[in-house]
């Protein structure tokens, strides 16, 4: 049984799924094998699974949903080099990947306040926008971020980080701006 699966965004061919019940040595009864093409590789990718109920698209679109968040990870292994962990132990493993993620969450934040910038990885926000010298001026009532123009800050201004007065409640009830020189 052949199916075409929808999906948002462009595509000139949708996906097509193709569905076979298979038996697989030692392996005790058969399987759904499903193989979709048109998803952008040159040879069709097969999912084996033992659901016999769900859908071939409703599988194929939980297997998408897991490529785009193995994606995320691998952008932020790129980003924030979480493959350059500091410590062997459990722990520390696990606190750096969920400040890993949760840097990550945060950098697709600024992503989405920036036009044109929306769905650029993290490594990329950070290359464009992070990685730059600048100065903290911080008084009694406020912490100013002086940043020196580069090539990028016209996004920046345009997303309003010039008029940002925001307060930051763990700092005391601060506030955070931003200058461009």
């Amino acid at each position: 049984m052949e199916e075409r699966a929808h999906r948002p965004g462009r595509s000139l061919s949708p996906p097509q799924l193709h569905e076979d019940i298979v038996t697989i040595k030692d392996v005790y009864r058969p399987v759904r094998q499903i193989a979709v093409r048109n998803i952008g590789r040159d040879n069709p990718t097969l999912l084996i699974t033992a659901d016999a109920s769900s859908s071939a698209k409703d599988l194929f679109a939980r297997y998408a949903e897991r490529m785009l968040i193995e994606n995320e990870l691998s952008a932020y292994i790129k980003g924030f080099h979480l493959d350059a962990l500091s410590s062997g132990l459990a722990l520390n493993v696990d606190l750096d990947t969920t400040l890993t993620v949760i840097a990550g969450s945060l950098f697709r934040l600024v992503g989405r306040s920036l036009k044109r910038y929306e769905h650029m990885t993290p490594e990329r926000l950070y290359d464009h926008f992070i990685d730059t010298t600048g100065t903290l001026h911080v008084g009694d009532d406020h912490v100013t971020v002086e940043l020196k123009r580069r090539t990028w800050t016209p996004v920046l201004l345009q997303a309003g980080y010039a008029e940002m007065d925001l307060a930051i409640p763990w700092w005391g009830g601060r506030h955070l701006r931003f200058r461009f020189t």
